[in-house]
């Protein structure tokens, strides 16, 4: 009918847009299946989370305790800060 909406379109407009890391940090069920594992993480300086921490540091929070838990940082071309060389390389 014009002017109601489906159920799933209502839903919709009262849920909060999230980014991938808010998502997984806010799922206990997959931060549970990444326990015990080394996870690594591609990230730079400017991914954080919807409260402004570092994603990787919300990362390490969660699964500290949990077993190996983030033991690399993987970042862009240019560095964790973008301040590397072009064609840098460890």
């Amino acid at each position: 009918m014009a002017g109601q909406q489906s159920g799933s379109a209502a839903v919709a407009k009262t849920r909060r847009p999230l980014a991938g890391i808010d998502r997984l940090l806010e799922d206990t069920a997959r931060i549970k299946l990444l326990a015990g594992a080394r996870v690594g993480l591609l990230a730079n300086r400017a991914s954080v989370t919807a409260r402004g921490i570092a994603s990787a540091e919300g990362l390490a929070r969660a699964l500290a305790g949990r077993g190996k838990g983030l033991v690399r940082l993987f970042a862009p071309e240019h560095g964790w800060s973008g301040t590397e060389p072009e064609g840098m390389q460890d």
